[in-house]
């Protein structure tokens, strides 16, 4: 898997070795493409290159984003292939998600829901939550 890096944000890095480090307990490898000076253009570049690179499984754009990509942040997470894209930002999933037919839940919504399981929060459908 590849994690693009493009920011200086210390809990980003401190974040994405943790990633890393569990990707490894998984058997995988973790590339991190640290670049904080990177361009969208050149950003979309290497999301390209790894969206048709076989030996990539998946691929995460790590937020936030240094400043000079933040108007382009929605561009750069939706340019991931769906069929790549680990976290599930692309809009794909976040559109399966609206109408229910989503059968990927991204890492932090599924946390959450998962220690609300775990306290006993029960049935979650058609209640105001915050």
């Amino acid at each position: 898997m590849s994690i693009f890096l493009v920011s200086d944000d210390q809990a980003s890095h401190a974040y994405v070795r943790l990633k890393q480090r569990y990707a490894k307990t998984l058997g995988l490898d973790a590339e991190i493409i640290y670049n904080p000076t990177c361009t969208t253009d050149e950003l979309l570049a290497l999301i390209d290159q790894k969206n048709t690179d076989p030996d990539c499984l998946g691929m995460i754009v790590q937020l936030p984003l240094a400043p000079q990509l933040k108007d382009d942040q929605a561009r750069l997470l939706s340019a991931v292939a769906p069929q790549k894209d680990l976290d599930g930002l692309n809009g794909v999933e976040l559109g399966k998600h609206l109408v229910g037919t989503s059968t990927f839940l991204p890492a932090t919504p599924k946390a959450v829901l998962s220690i609300l399981d775990y306290y006993g929060f029960g049935e979650l459908k058609g209640k105001t939550v915050l």
